[in-house]
């Protein structure tokens, strides 16, 4: 199974719902349980968590997530296109989209 992150929320210095996405990332790469995961993620987002398994591969989408305008933009009419092209099967969003 394909499972798709959308990381546009993190940032270099995060709070709450970022923390909390970060822990996640860090425990999906930490699985070797057959499946793909892809965390979407923006220009700005600060370091993310290496993976110690392989089934986790980060997507650089190319905007700056700290532009909310433009965040929300990709998110609601570039995501969708791009879930199919790469064939996900479950998309997780932690972030209220």
């Amino acid at each position: 199974m394909r499972i798709a992150v959308n990381a546009m929320i993190l940032s270099p210095h995060d709070t709450g719902v970022g923390v909390w996405t970060r822990g996640l990332i860090r425990a999906l790469g930490s699985l070797d349980c057959g499946h793909e995961f892809l965390v979407y993620h923006g220009r700005n987002c600060g370091r993310l968590p290496e993976p110690t398994a392989a089934g986790l591969r980060y997507v650089p989408v190319g905007v700056p997530n700290a532009v909310r305008p433009l965040r929300i933009l990709w998110e609601q009419a570039v995501l969708p296109r791009r879930l199919l092209r790469d064939g996900i099967d479950v998309l997780h969003c932690p972030a209220y989209v």
